[in-house]
């Protein structure tokens, strides 16, 4: 098993450890996330997640983008598999159950990047982000941060996409893994996926468990 990249967080104040994510865990945060996680028991969390991106964009090591997303609830999966399960996944009560879920109306976000002289300074290679998966990347990025509020030496572990051996699964990677043991799938059901799509997953990582948020 290969991966890129430093796996161990500095941890020393939440400039740093927002940096570290931005560049090793996630491709992406909206400044809601930062206030929700970083700031959660601080006064005025989101003046605080503003404040701080924009001392951030100051010094080169962000960048900011606006725009509307819709947002889902990641903080279970939607459905989990395990390869002992007797049965095959339902996956057209999936695809209806993940239409449901995408029906909110989009709301005005604020995303974040770590620009190429934050990567310098704290290593990482996730691949740029493309704009038609916003709303998939910030779900990603949901299920990390909740991850690491609830079992932070699981997130530890968390592997993006893009640090995954392309070999690991014969050239085809999930959105993420916990190498475990077990080693666990995890992938974000994007706006759209339908049953085919999901099927696909399912076929590609079946022999281990795969939480399917």
């Amino acid at each position: 098993m290969s991966f890129q990249g430093n796996s161990t967080s500095p941890r020393r104040d939440i400039t740093s450890e927002l940096l570290w994510t931005l560049c090793h865990k996630v491709r992406l945060v909206t400044t809601q996330q930062i206030a929700a996680h970083f700031y959660a028991t601080a006064p005025n969390p989101c003046r605080r997640a503003t404040s701080l991106c924009r001392k951030l964009a100051r010094a080169g090591l962000i960048e900011k983008h606006c725009c509307s997303l819709a947002s889902i609830n990641v903080e279970k999966p939607l459905y989990s598999w395990e390869p002992s399960n007797g049965s095959r996944p339902d996956f057209d009560r999936l695809d209806y159950q993940n239409a449901c879920r995408w029906q909110s109306a989009p709301k005005p976000e604020t995303t974040i990047m770590a620009t190429n002289r934050a990567r310098a300074l704290f290593g990482g290679f996730p691949r740029k982000v493309r704009h038609n998966e916003l709303e998939h990347d910030v779900a990603l990025t949901g299920v990390y941060l909740r991850l690491a509020a609830r079992a932070p030496s699981v997130a530890q572990t968390f592997q993006l996409e893009d640090s995954i051996s392309p070999q690991l699964f014969s050239g085809r990677r999930p959105d993420a893994i916990l190498p475990g043991p077990p080693l666990s799938v995890i992938d974000v059901i994007g706006r759209g996926y339908d049953a085919k799509k999901l099927q696909g997953i399912w076929m590609a990582f079946r022999e281990f468990p795969i939480y399917f948020c």
